[in-house]
């Protein structure tokens, strides 16, 4: 199984990216494109659960259907807690 070490990416682009099996569990999904990764590698169940990635202006692809934006209103708060921060340079941050 790839876990990603990294928090989160920042504008990514994981075109063509091969994301069978990837744990994206608390991963911040900001600005990030996954609409062109490697077609029926990234599922509905990796974005999805518990302990789900945070999305915030993410392309999804077509095939899965979810919210790009769902998690922007709660990025703030949890930029804050996970690198102790205030919130209010969490908000300027976003």
């Amino acid at each position: 199984m790839i876990r990603l070490f990294l928090d989160h990416y920042l504008a990514a682009d994981l075109w063509d990216a091969d994301l069978r099996g990837a744990d994206l569990n608390n991963v911040i999904l900001l600005a990030t494109n996954l609409s062109e990764v490697e077609d029926g590698t990234l599922t509905v169940e990796q974005l999805t659960g518990e302990d789900a990635p945070l999305l915030c202006g993410t392309l999804l692809p077509d095939s899965i259907s979810l919210d790009p934006n769902r998690d922007c209103p709660q990025l703030p708060q949890v930029l804050s807690e996970r690198y102790s921060v205030s919130l209010e340079e969490a908000k300027e941050q976003k």
